[in-house]
């Protein structure tokens, strides 16, 4: 699962495994899709951009595999506050 704020990015990296769960070097081209691109939206390189708050899904094909991984989109949220000095006035 990924879960991103919306209005990030993030880049996707696939690696084949073997049978026994060894990563391997993939032969064939990967591709990249949404099932709710108003949610998010993938670039063909990979890059995957949070759009609005929903739940999306993303699909890597490669040669005969296929993965659907689950996305999540949340509206960014306040952690902590800053506070600045403004510029000091004389009295």
């Amino acid at each position: 699962m990924i879960n991103l704020v919306s209005g990030s990015k993030t880049l996707l990296t696939v690696t084949g495994l073997d049978a026994i769960g060894r990563a391997m070097a993939l032969t064939d081209p990967v591709s990249f899709s949404v099932d709710h691109p108003e949610v998010a939206t993938v670039e063909a390189d990979g890059w995957l951009a949070a759009v609005a708050d929903g739940s999306t899904t993303v699909i890597v094909t490669c040669g005969s595999l296929t993965l659907s991984v689950p996305v999540t989109v949340t509206a960014p949220v306040a952690v902590g506050l800053v506070v600045a000095e403004s510029i000091p006035v004389a009295s």
